[in-house]
Parts: structure tokens; sequence; C-alpha cells
């Protein structure tokens, strides 16, 4: 806990101008990396790092929507790995942990932001990956159904945090019950406890990124996981509805900020 206080502390202080703190990513290495790196996924090299929600969409666009075989899985984690494998265990650290990408322009939150998604693919292609076409397809199935909704409960998680970074557990919990049951109520329901396990995981492991304390009391064990669907229901026609929690958003013109109230989306 007091080592997660620490890194936010400082990296706000970096934000802000107000500290230094030693940073050795080699520069031109960590650039030649992203180029490939970019360069495999088929995103631009220049933007890949500027935008960290825009870097989760499209990764998970790729990861979920390219070719019907769990062959796409295999070549994006194949191209994550060929990424940590050129920038070596020093420059992983000193480049890629939020203090390295503040210390090279991020805000703190596009750097938690960025750290979390690589937290959550190390995920998907270690433990959470399953060699089965049927189990690839179905997830795809989910991304391409639940994409909005998905998208919508990770912006409000952020927005809460930034604002509220005392009660991010309970926004963590909110992510990964979402996550979980819009996996486990689409195209995987043969497999429903699996996939909201699946569900649950991945959005366990990109919020832990920036609140590891939250794991105390935010799970994801398989043989516990309990199937629910109260975050989610589907309409008269059949389209699927997900609650998004109440969310902090500022007024612009006041700088005043306020929650909104949950809704159904």
């Amino acid at each position: 806990m007091l080592k997660l206080v620490t890194v936010f502390v400082i990296a706000v202080a970096l934000a802000n101008g107000q500290t230094q703190v030693d940073n050795y990513c080699n520069q031109i290495q960590f650039n030649n990396c992203k180029h490939q790196f970019a360069n495999t996924l088929g995103l631009s090299p220049d933007l890949i790092f500027k935008n960290a929600s825009d870097f989760r969409i499209q990764v998970a666009t790729l990861f979920y929507m390219g070719k019907n075989s769990v062959n796409n899985w295999v070549n994006l984690c194949n191209s994550f790995t060929s990424f940590y494998q050129c920038l070596g265990q020093f420059n992983y650290v000193e480049c890629l942990s939020p203090v390295g990408l503040i210390v090279q322009g991020a805000s703190p939150n596009d750097a938690f932001d960025f750290d979390g998604t690589f937290r959550q693919y190390q995920f998907e292609c270690s433990v959470g990956f399953v060699p089965y076409d049927d189990n690839y397809n179905c997830l795809a199935s989910t991304w391409a159904n639940g994409a909005s909704q998905l998208i919508a409960l990770s912006t409000s998680y952020r927005k809460n945090v930034n604002h509220d970074p005392n009660n991010a557990c309970t926004y963590a919990k909110n992510l990964q019950d979402g996550y979980a049951q819009i996996f486990g109520s689409l195209n995987c329901k043969t497999n429903k406890k699996w996939a909201t396990w699946w569900g649950c995981s991945i959005a366990n492991e990109y919020a832990s990124a920036q609140f590891r304390h939250c794991n105390h009391v935010n799970k994801c064990p398989f043989d516990q996981i309990i199937t629910s669907n109260s975050m989610v229901k589907f309409d008269e026609n059949g389209k699927l509805m997900v609650k998004i929690p109440k969310t902090w958003e500022k007024n612009e013109v006041t700088g005043e900020y306020y929650q909104e109230e949950e809704k159904w989306l």
C-alpha cells in the first residue's frame, strides 16, 4: 500500500513539475521498439503512446475483431512478447512503468491507464489464454456486440478513480462485475462460468495495476465465481443493456464536479 501511494504521489509531482526522478529509459531503444510494435499491430508509431484510452480500444479491436481464428489471439500475444523482448527487462521497467511514462510526457491518468492495459494483456496472453477457436470466437463476438458498453464501463471507472481515488476499490468492483456479466451473458453462454471469470479477471488486472491493494477485497477465483445479471439485461428486442454506475463528471463551465446518476446503456 505504501509503495502504491508513493508511486502515485511521485507521479502527480512529476506531472506538476514539482520534482525530478531519476529515469534511465534508453529513448533510442524505446523508440525503435515502439516503432516495431506499432508496425506489427498496424498502428501509427507516432500516436501509439499519445492517448491511453485510444490505445486500449485499438488493441482490443485488433484482439477480438481479427480473423475468425485463435491464431489472431496468438499473433497479438506474439507482438506484445516481441515488444518486451526488444526493450529488455531494464528498459521495460524504466520506460513502461507509470513513472517512466510520465517522465516521457504522459499524464498520470494516461500512465496508469497504459500500465493497466499492458497488465491486462499479460493475463490474456498467459493464464487467460485458451488455444481453442470456440473460446476465442465467443470472446470476439462478445466484444463485437458489447464494445460500446465495455468502453463506457471503462470510461466511468477512469473518471471515478481520477476524482475519488479513496473509493477506488468500489469503482474497481463495479468494473469487474460489469465485465464479468457482459462476457458471461452474450456469446459465451455455453461456457458461462469460464467467460464470467475471464471478464472479471481482465478488469481486475487492469484496475490492480494502479490500485493493487484492491486485490485484497476484489478477487476473481474461478472456483468461487458467481454468475449474476445485476448489471445486464436484455430489452424486448433482445438487445444487451448494461448498467453504467454513477460517474463523476466535471462541469466545464464552473469547473465543479457532480455525480451523474447510473444509467442503462
